[in-house]
């Protein structure tokens, strides 16, 4: 066969639910989200450009470090559904064919190779699991250092009188 049934099994699962939320909900998100971050820019330069300077370092450092975990995450997610096929074709040709494995004796066998391919599985989950702490977590803490660093900026220029309350609120 061309394709294994863990393939197709892990894809149907988990693949196609999430094209079809992209088709849907992304285009009108991404929108959305556009013109609210163009307006919110064109708002904060405005009112302060020295903070909103600020706010965007700020922003661009969270959004290098979200970069920089593409490959790891892509990696990770590419690993865990091989791992998932493997298993889910491990035991659709296993269950089609659970009479000859106990006329053969060979339960024990079978059952320490899904041990082994359900290990490796979990394996992969865990570093994936660190792997995608370590990316949601450090761009919000750049973008909240940055956001203590306006604050400490900011409260001096309100103690100075360089900006009011309103533009630093």
């Amino acid at each position: 066969e061309h394709f294994r049934h863990g393939d197709l099994l892990s894809r149907f699962g988990s693949d196609v639910p999430k094209i079809q939320a992209l088709l849907v909900d992304g285009v009108i998100g991404f929108l959305h989200n556009l013109l609210f971050l163009l307006l919110s820019a064109a708002i904060l330069v405005y009112l302060s450009p020295l903070l909103a300077l600020w706010r965007y370092l700020g922003l661009a450092l969270a959004l290098v470090l979200t970069v920089a975990f593409c490959g790891p995450f892509e990696q990770g997610t590419r690993g865990i559904r091989e791992n998932m096929a493997d298993l889910s074709h491990f035991l659709a040709e296993r269950l089609g064919a659970i009479r000859g494995i106990r006329f053969h004796r060979a339960e024990t066998q079978e059952l320490e190779t899904f041990r082994d391919l359900n290990d490796q599985l979990v394996q992969r989950v865990l570093r994936f699991q660190m792997t995608q702490s370590a990316a949601t977590q450090l761009p919000g803490l750049a973008l909240s250092f940055s956001l203590a660093w306006i604050y400490l900026l900011g409260g001096g220029l309100l103690e100075s009188g360089a900006i009011g309350l309103g533009t630093f609120v």
